[in-house]
Formats: C-alpha cells, structure tokens, sequence
C-alpha cells in the first residue's frame, strides 16, 4: 500500500474526520481558509451518502444527504457563502421562486424553509441530481411541505427536447456540447420558462430566480423573458468568465436591470458583466433599476 492510499485511508476514519470536519467549520477560520482546507484535505475524503443536519439561521434543521456538491456543506458548514446566505434573504419574502440547475435542492429547500407561503419549481434535468433532489425534499417534508414541485427538464429559449451532456465531474453537466468535452449526451425536455410559469404559477408573482445551468443561462433567461419583463424578479445568475457575458449584459440592459457581483465582501455594484477568471466567485446579483442589494 502506497502512502497516499494509507494517508487517504487514515482521513476516512471516523475519529479523524470528526477532528477535521470540527476544524474545518470553526468560524474563528475565514470563509477562504475554510474553502481552501476543504479543496485540498476534506474534500478527498470520499462522500458516505449518509444524511447530515444542517441548521438554517441556526433555528431551522435541515436534512440533507453527504454526496456531491453539498459535501462542503458538510466540511465547512457553509455553501456558495458568497451567494446562499442573500439569497435566502431574498426567498423570505417571496411568493413564487425558481431555481433553474436546481441541482441536490439546497436552493430549493432553504427557500421553502424560510417562506412558508412560497412556491417553488425546482428545474433540473440530471439524473443523479434529480434523485439526491428529491431524496432531500422527502427527508424534510415535515418543515417544507408539498411547495417544492420537481420538473425534469432544462430550460432554454425554445420548447421540445434537447442533447443534454452529463459530465461525471460535480457540476459540470451542460446543454451546450462544448461545455465539458467527454460528457455523454442523453435526450431530455427542454422548455420555456415563460410557458412553465404560465402553466403552473397562474395569478402568481415570480419574485425570486436562481439560474446555474453551465453556460447556457442567456438562453434561459431569454425563455423567461416575459416573466421578467412584467413581474422584475431578483434574479442570481451564474457567470462564466469568457462564455455569457455580453449575451447577459443585452438582456439585463433590455429590461433596465443593474448588476452587482458576488464577491467575497458582498455585492459590488459593476457596469459591466466581466466573469471572474479564476472561477472562485461565479455568481451576479441582477436587480431593476433603482434597487439595491439587501444588506445584513
């Protein structure tokens, strides 16, 4: 046995992951250090596909199941901290939300966890995801009812079916062929939001979306352009550095939006969409104009 495997054997014990996992969530550490720690040690650690408990604003306990992207969850004791914590100030006091690339359902769940009169579409078209999604939403049917409705489909600017390419790295699955070379192609549902919200939010304000789907959010939002266009949603929207920017900045500026960017201090209010090119804070902000950021 090498001293790599007897090193990963080692972090796999129970004693030693409960020692890491108390280090890697103290919060006398700083979110960067907690996420760096997490990518080079605890994130090598394989998942046991056991539940752990989160507590949401520390009085709302949240089940959810140790695989995929919610390992750092787990490990760190928070997730997208640049994102999550503002978006679930926003879902608070929504009617009606959509999370497109809804992935294992964390977005989904904080959102009915914190607004009980909300509903929410969960859009997500991958398999594995689709069944740790709805693995998480029984486990805390108790607290979020029957508001979250899971749709197996991707969103797009047009109605009718689609290559999907389901990558075997987190994450990284796309409708775009070029997204991640190597990925296997499976026919899925595509749909407008647009026709969705029509169909299943009839009399109800969209008030909040979140959209991470791998380079293909212009053509999601352009699907969802008369939903944004009458009900002016909070929108948070992954970007790619060098893939969406112009295309997303059209269609902000079509509908008088401003846009902040989701770094490690907050949002930074910016003219113009520009991707981080190291790939560590993704996510943008996308407000009407005359709007500003919820502050904590």
């Amino acid at each position: 046995m090498s001293a790599k495997q007897i090193a990963k054997r080692a972090l796999q014990a129970p004693a030693v992951a409960s020692a890491l996992r108390w280090v890697n969530t103290n919060p006398a550490l700083s979110e960067d250090t907690r996420h760096r720690m997490y990518l080079k040690v605890t994130k090598k650690i394989p998942p046991s596909g056991a539940d752990f408990t989160h507590k949401l604003l520390d009085r709302h306990p949240i089940t959810l199941q140790l695989e995929g992207t919610l390992r750092e969850l787990y490990w760190t004791g928070e997730y997208e901290a640049d994102t999550l914590p503002l978006f679930v100030r926003y879902a608070a006091g929504a009617s009606s939300v959509l999370d497109i690339g809804a992935a294992d359902g964390v977005y989904s769940i904080f959102a009915a966890a914190v607004s009980p009169e909300a509903r929410i579409l969960a859009f997500e078209p991958g398999l594995r995801q689709l069944e740790r999604m709805r693995h998480n939403i029984s486990a805390n049917a108790a607290l979020v009812g029957d508001r979250i409705e899971v749709i197996e489909a991707a969103l797009s600017d047009h109605d009718g079916t689609a290559e999907f390419h389901e990558s075997a790295s987190e994450g990284d699955s796309s409708l775009n062929a070029e997204f991640r070379p190597g990925s296997v192609a499976r026919t899925v549902t595509v749909a407008r939001g647009d026709a969705v919200v029509a169909e299943r939010l009839a009399g109800r304000t969209v008030d909040l979306i979140k959209i991470d789907t791998e380079s293909t959010e212009p053509d999601v939002l352009r699907g969802l352009h008369e939903t944004v266009g009458r009900d002016q949603p909070v929108i948070f929207c992954e970007v790619l550095a060098g893939r969406t920017e112009d295309r997303l900045q059209a269609l902000v500026d079509g509908w008088g939006y401003r846009t902040w960017w989701l770094g490690a201090d907050g949002p930074v209010a910016r003219d113009r969409i520009d991707g981080d090119p190291n790939n560590r804070y993704v996510n943008w902000l996308f407000l009407p104009d005359g709007r500003q950021p919820l502050t904590s």
